[in-house]
């Protein structure tokens, strides 16, 4: 079970799965190219035993053309000698003409290139009463004009040659292709007598000694008689040419006198390369495609074939190898790393950033180590700064309970005494005490931190005898906004010190709550003080560097503006916007939804 498991868990790997995919991939190359490779090389095979047979053909029989060509010129120019019609017409035997004409008749003869093949050359006139013979055997029966007629039908009134292989009437031991050709006068059309020509059949078989036969590589030889003789052991032996019309085949050709053909005999076809000899007349070489020779053909390919697939699925083996070790020891580093990275060590890895993809992903490990290491030393200084300004919070709470009892009895006195005045003012600071006693960090609705600011104010106005006039336009629709606690006095606290008083006459404050396009909400606390330049108004949102002086010093403006961020989040917080001698507008952004804030974390009382 554990090697199954190790076994299952290892083709679960990247590498495995990549060489997998090469060797898969090598694989199915592999197969689809010996498909093809299989069809093709079949049509190939085929075509090239049809061609090597095609090519054979056309060299012996533009040999054995050749050589019947000039046997059959020499007929020709025998027959145009020009004493040949005297001797033909003279009906008596001169022996002078007689030997004239035989000497001419040796000159053709000895002249002729295929001379060694002619075994006779004879001329007889059409009464067959006289005859001359050019004859290169010197046994046998004697040619006399007795037996003149044995050697061929003289009756014929047109030229006809190599219709037949048949032995030598005078010497059946040879065989032999003979041609007659009439002579006619000169004046007209009279048939003056014969000239006849007989030749071994060697002219043909010389020519094909070097032809290799097999059983089923058969060659015959059709001569203008339409008569089929098959060549065996450098003989050509009479066969009976099969019965039927054969088929024309598709198969491709050097040359267009080729053609490839079936016969059907006894239920199998036979294919063959049939072409024509080179000047000769309805004369074919018919050579049978050999199977064997396309089977050794296919037996090669499939071998060449063989070594092809095994060369790309070795291919895919190298490549998987060569990808296992460029990829192995790039994610073996990254993998240290982040081990590193896991148990707090965040130093960057310079050697992780190679020049390829690894590298991109190494950068990607160094910079986040790098982005991991400054948040969490950005966090241990906001709790350090969240932990200072708890502390500072809790210096302003100084005995709110003890101070708001004693004003608690003060307000009695005055009520008692008759002093309204005094009664107020006690009222709306012993309100604002105990409400610091829950805390600063709560978060209550707007409504309550506007009535917070309307006690502050009440505190205030009586300070200044009246001078100051507090306005407020609230939309009630946004009063359950949820906002810290004693987040809008130090805004009216910073307005009165640093914006009327040094005014030095009466002043208007202005609160306005709105929502905005965007969904938020904006608070806003505006005076039409002195104002101030922009660098100040940057200055006043950044860490205190002077003690301010007031109820609420201890919340000065930055740390109302840090608050709310760390309640809300960076988008939300203090803005301010001055004009120097004109007015100063601070305006507070919350967010409009519960769902657009961030939980506050639980408060302590």
């Amino acid at each position: 079970m554990h090697l199954l498991a190790g076994s299952r868990k290892s083709f679960q790997t990247i590498k495995s799965r990549i060489q997998l995919i090469c060797v898969a991939f090598s694989l199915l190359i592999a197969l689809v190219t010996s498909a093809i490779s299989v069809s093709f090389f079949q049509t190939y095979a085929r075509q090239n035993v049809v061609q090597s047979t095609e090519f054979n053909l056309q060299l012996v029989s533009s040999l054995i053309g050749e050589d019947l060509s000039d046997a059959e010129m020499l007929e020709k120019r025998c027959a145009l000698l020009g004493q040949m019609e005297q001797w033909l017409q003279s009906p008596e035997q001169n022996p002078q003409e007689t030997l004239q004409m035989y000497y001419a008749l040796q000159n053709e003869y000895n002249s002729s290139r295929v001379r060694q093949y002619v075994l006779r050359l004879v001329v007889v006139n059409r009464q067959r009463t006289k005859l001359i013979q050019i004859s290169s055997s010197t046994v046998g029966t004697p040619l006399t004009v007795y037996n003149v007629d044995k050697l061929v039908d003289f009756h014929t009134t047109e030229a006809q040659a190599w219709q037949s292989v048949s032995p030598d009437p005078l010497l059946p031991s040879l065989s032999t292709l003979t041609a007659c050709r009439p002579v006619y006068s000169s004046a007209g059309h009279t048939l003056l007598g014969y000239v006849y020509l007989s030749v071994r059949s060697n002219i043909i078989t010389d020519q094909l000694q070097g032809y290799v036969v097999t059983q089923d590589n058969r060659l015959f030889v059709q001569l203008p008689s339409e008569k089929v003789w098959e060549l065996q052991n450098h003989t050509l032996l009479r066969r009976n040419r099969p019965a039927g019309t054969p088929a024309l085949l598709s198969d491709p050709t050097m040359g267009t006198d080729t053609k490839v053909m079936r016969w059907y005999a006894d239920g199998a076809a036979t294919d063959f390369v049939v072409h024509p000899v080179s000047a000769i007349s309805k004369m074919y070489l018919a050579n049978e495609l050999s199977q064997q020779l396309v089977r050794q053909q296919l037996l090669l390919y499939a071998r060449l074939l063989l070594l092809v697939c095994a060369a790309i699925l070795l291919m895919g083996f190298l490549i998987g190898f060569v990808l296992d070790r460029l990829i192995n020891p790039p994610v073996a580093s990254l993998r240290s790393q982040l081990d590193r990275v896991a148990k707090g060590d965040f130093s960057p890895a310079p050697e992780l950033e190679w020049n390829n993809e690894f590298g991109d992903i190494g950068r990607g490990i160094n910079h986040l180590s790098q982005s991991v290491d400054q948040l969490l030393h950005e966090q241990v200084e906001i709790e350090k700064k969240k932990k200072d300004l708890e502390y500072r919070m809790l210096q302003s709470q100084i005995s709110p309970h003890f101070l708001y009892n004693t004003l608690n009895s003060i307000k009695w006195m005055a009520t008692i005494q008759g002093a309204s005045g005094i009664a107020e003012m006690t009222t709306a600071l012993a309100r604002l005490l105990k409400s610091i006693a829950k805390g600063t960090r709560e978060l209550i609705p707007l409504r309550e931190e506007t009535a917070l600011l309307d006690d502050y104010y009440v505190i205030q106005k009586y300070r200044y005898g009246g001078a100051i006039t507090f306005r407020k336009e609230l939309d009630p629709a946004v009063l359950d906004t949820p906002i810290p606690r004693f987040t809008l006095q130090p805004l009216m606290e910073n307005a009165i010190f640093h914006g009327i008083e040094p005014k030095g006459g009466a002043g208007t404050l202005l609160l306005k709550a709105m929502r905005l396009q965007s969904g938020d909400i904006a608070v806003l606390l505006m005076d039409d003080g002195v104002g101030m330049t922009p660098q100040e108004a940057r200055q006043v949102l950044q860490e205190n560097t002077a003690q301010p002086t007031g109820m609420f010093a201890k919340l000065g403006l930055h740390n109302v503006n840090q608050r709310l961020r760390y309640d809300f989040g960076e988008p939300y917080g203090l803005s301010i916007e001055s004009r120097k001698g004109e007015y100063t507008k601070m305006v507070v952004l919350l967010p409009g939804t519960a769902g657009n804030s961030p939980e506050p974390a639980k408060r302590e009382e």
